[in-house]
């Protein structure tokens, strides 16, 4: 059988006899009308951004200084350079009036003096300088939001050259305006700017720089700090700050490295217009982040020849061509994670060089196990052997070579288990079989480490100490374990209790911390009293501990009670008063 034939669809009519003529053969882009009517929203118009904007002015007008008056709400802003010899590119929005030569270093956008579109008013009067031997005439206009936006006409007013001098004096309302803001404007302009007659004080954007380097047009300063510095303001474009320029910042093991990026002449970077608050992403930023880890590197080598830094960091530090030292082979002193994230108890961070026969703990150990653990090797006197991990180190030699603690299995022997039959606590928790309180016979902490070679090695920890559950509990819940001849005190079981698993809740209703902490210390207290000496004396610590937290801060200063409670009897209480000066006479 055939294919079937294709459905045909007839044409309209109006088709065929629509002529083609309607398409344009090219098309290109221009500025519509309406752009005009939306000047007004291309600047918040605060009176840093117009500041800005008009030092920005000036600066590319060759001025040598510029001078900022501010009074009754009203602020005037006057450069000696070379004035604005056409009046009409003020309002020629996107034309730009300067030179080829400024425009191929700085871009400028011609839309800086929109900056003043939303003022209710504004003055402009300039005198520009002789221009081919002509001198050109001094001009004044007023301008309102209704010229910026192509409403209305402005008059150009011709003015006595006498009363100007050379260059630009700008005048327009503004009541928020104070001297901070021209502080803010001028702290890292290049020019001399003055306010109120009174020289503003600028400094320089790289002035704690520890390493300054030159870069294509831009001024590369590099600062160490102990902390990451955040993302404040990373590059000066002549005054203006720009931040999330995301340069980079790399961590030595003691600091952290950054660059601040100064321009000085660089036509290659494209800020975004018309405010230039914000930097456009090209294969130029990119090359700029690269020269930045360059600069951060040598200037690492500089400061301190001797730097610590993550193996990672000294491999890319070499693709720049820097030669970093390898990392001086230091590791922290291992130290336990209480269950308490707030617990003031806290490891030290300090590095330290290796001891004999080091040991580097990187296996996930529940905190009740570490605080038993810690407890364990203090005693067994091989706790400077315990080092922290160090990640960053991954990748030297020397760091990979270690044995690291990969698992780490608690046994524990039980008085009258026959022929000494071990029992394994983390076995026991898989299974969900409690350890209840006990007095086992002994208990031993097995590390398992691996070094670099794959060797596998079981250093045996005795111990008088271990806890049943890994999760946290309340005392009376706690599977605790303290060997038949262990010299522990009841006091120092209760603090191992509240170190492996005091946590305080955060719930609304839960009572403050210092009374959960209060809480909590008391329940281990008894608990280890009931372990280690008799009910008896864990029933005594606890009216103790009441009688003090409630009952004494209602007896009188001086005075003495005697209580006798008797389940299902009448409380006794006698209070005997306090003795007075006569009595004691």
């Amino acid at each position: 059988m055939s294919a079937a034939a294709p459905e045909h669809h007839p044409r309209n009519a109006q088709e065929d006899t629509m002529p083609e003529t309607l398409l344009p053969t090219t098309i290109r882009a221009r500025v519509h009308e309406d752009a005009i009517s939306r000047v007004t929203r291309f600047f918040n118009a605060t009176t840093v951004e117009t500041l800005n904007e008009l030092f920005q002015n000036a600066r590319r007008a060759g001025a040598t200084r510029v001078d900022v008056t501010i009074a009754d709400g009203e602020v005037r802003v006057a450069d000696d350079g070379e004035g604005i010899a056409r009046p009409a590119a003020l309002l020629a929005f996107g034309q730009s009036r300067w030179d080829a030569d400024t425009a191929r270093r700085e871009d400028p956008a011609g839309m800086g003096v929109y900056a003043l579109a939303r003022r209710p008013k504004v003055t402009i009067r300039s005198r520009p300088r002789p221009a081919d031997g002509h001198r050109l005439p001094a001009w004044e206009v007023h301008l309102t939001p209704e010229h910026f936006l192509g409403k209305r006409d402005a008059a150009v007013s011709i003015i006595d050259a006498a009363t100007l001098p050379f260059g630009t004096e700008i005048v327009f309302d503004d009541d928020k305006a104070n001297t901070g803001s021209v502080d803010i404007a001028a702290e890292h302009f290049p020019l001399p700017v003055t306010c109120n007659g009174s020289d503003v004080r600028r400094r320089d954007f790289l002035h704690d720089a520890i390493h300054i380097e030159h870069w294509r047009g831009i001024r590369l300063g590099v600062r160490s700090v102990s902390h990451h510095p955040g993302r404040g303001p990373e590059l000066n474009f002549h005054g203006i700050r720009i931040e999330n320029v995301r340069l980079p910042v790399i961590a030595s093991m003691e600091s952290h490295w950054y660059v601040k990026a100064d321009v000085v002449d660089c036509a290659e970077l494209e800020l975004m217009l018309p405010a230039r608050k914000a930097i456009v992403e090209t294969r130029f930023v990119e090359q700029l982040r690269n020269a930045c880890r360059t600069a951060i590197y040598r200037a690492m080598l500089k400061v301190d020849n001797q730097i610590s830094v993550p193996a990672e960091v000294r491999a890319d530090a070499l693709s720049h061509g820097v030669d970093l030292p390898i990392a001086r082979a230091e590791l922290a002193r291992w130290w336990p994670t209480y269950a308490n994230e707030y617990s003031t108890k806290r490891e030290d961070p300090h590095r330290t060089p290796l001891p004999d026969r080091p040991i580097v703990v990187e296996a996930d150990i529940p905190a009740c196990d570490q605080v038993a653990l810690w407890r364990a090797a203090r005693r067994s006197d091989i706790s400077h052997r315990l080092c922290a991990e160090e990640p960053r180190y991954r990748g030297y030699s020397w760091y990979d070579s270690l044995p690291k603690v990969k698992k780490v299995t608690t046994r524990v022997v039980l008085q009258g288990v026959l022929d000494g039959e071990e029992l394994s606590i983390e076995e026991q928790r898989t299974r969900h079989v409690p350890f209840h309180t006990a007095r086992p016979e002994r208990i031993t902490f097995v590390l398992e480490t691996i070094d670099g070679d794959g060797a596998v090695e079981h250093v045996c920890i005795p111990a008088d100490v271990a806890f049943g559950d890994d999760e946290v509990s309340w005392p009376d819940d706690v599977g605790v374990l303290v060997t038949d001849k262990s010299d522990i005190t009841p006091d120092e079981l209760a603090d191992l209790m509240y170190d492996a698993y005091f946590y305080p809740s955060d719930d609304g209703e839960a009572d403050s911390y210092e009374t959960q902490q209060d809480d909590y210390r008391q329940a281990a207290q008894s608990k280890a009293l009931e372990l280690l000496a008799s009910a008896e004396e864990a029933t005594l610590s606890n009216v103790r501990t009441a009688v003090h937290r409630w009952i004494l801060q209602h007896l009188p200063r001086g005075s003495a009670a005697i209580i006798r409670i008797r389940r299902d009897k009448p409380i006794e209480i006698t209070i005997e008063p306090a003795e007075t000066e006569n009595d004691t006479a």
